[in-house]
């Protein structure tokens, strides 16, 4: 909730201040709507493969940044208990440190191939539902299969998030243009209600919640994409005929006169200096 509060800040500079704490009452009222509260609360957790590259090698991350385990809370889930996955997972597994992102890792070198590091990593975690964060360049295309397959997972692994169909990724709101760019990391941090509420919906198939930013893959869901002819709000613009003129600088090497407008210049600038200096 507290990314929001960025907008008393900016509200600062225009004397906003009124109309921001407005907003900040009605975001919170929001954000206390979206969750949902259960009983049986499912168990999450954020995990990512990476594949090896010039700066890594390959492996599983499983987040524990503070403001996702807030919003699994928030939206009616339990968070896994990573301190019984490490010890299930002894040397295998390392614990975050300030330069892994707050998240445990395991190395796929520490086993025989990547489906054996899955099948380890995922009979530890015991989960309900994953948000997956895997990185994809084509989330538009990137479906189930593909989603299993860079888990290192099949369709018929005896794991819950498969057997119970709960896989999710952040990619549920995309841009249209061609670089697919996340909503998860431009909306989202303004609106952390719909944030919550995205998650509520698949973590409980709450069709009473609006899909934003999480979508179930392993239900086939595919991403919204947001088209720029959706924006339809008039934006304050500055017209182009009252824009001030570009001064040109001054060919020096061009004209002697030049040179003559140039030495004053660099003389009273000086004179300054040593005035001042």
């Amino acid at each position: 909730m507290r990314s929001v509060e960025h907008i008393k800040f900016l509200a600062a500079f225009f004397n906003k201040e009124q109309v921001a704490e407005s907003f900040m009452a009605a975001k919170i009222q929001a954000y206390q709507n979206a969750g949902v509260t259960v009983a049986n609360k499912p168990v999450v957790a954020w995990v990512s493969y990476s594949a090896a590259s010039s700066w890594s090698a390959a492996q599983f991350s499983v987040s524990v940044a503070a403001y996702k385990l807030k919003m699994v809370t928030d939206a009616g889930g339990a968070n896994v208990d990573m301190a019984a996955v490490k010890t299930a997972m002894g040397d295998k597994m390392s614990v975050p440190d300030s330069g892994s992102f707050f998240s445990y890792v395991v190395a796929e070198s520490g086993y025989s191939s990547k489906a054996e590091a899955a099948v380890a990593l995922f009979a530890a975690l015991n989960v309900d539902a994953i948000v997956d964060e895997t990185y994809t360049a084509d989330p538009k295309n990137y479906d189930y299969a593909m989603t299993l397959a860079t888990l290192g997972l099949t369709s018929t692994s005896d794991v819950k998030i498969v057997t119970n169909q709960m896989i999710f990724r952040l990619d549920g709101t995309i841009s249209g243009m061609a670089n697919q760019g996340l909503d998860w990391y431009e909306s989202r941090v303004a609106n952390p209600d719909t944030a919550v509420a995205g998650l509520a919906r698949v973590l409980h198939a709450d069709a009473s919640k609006t899909k934003m930013f999480f979508r179930n893959v392993a239900k086939s869901e595919t991403p919204d994409i947001i088209l720029e002819s959706v924006c339809t709000t008039a934006l304050p613009t500055c017209s182009a005929s009252i824009a001030p003129q570009p001064i040109d600088m001054i060919d020096v090497a061009a004209t002697t006169s030049g040179a003559r407008m140039v030495m004053p210049f660099v003389s009273s600038f000086v004179a300054a200096y040593s005035l001042f200096a």
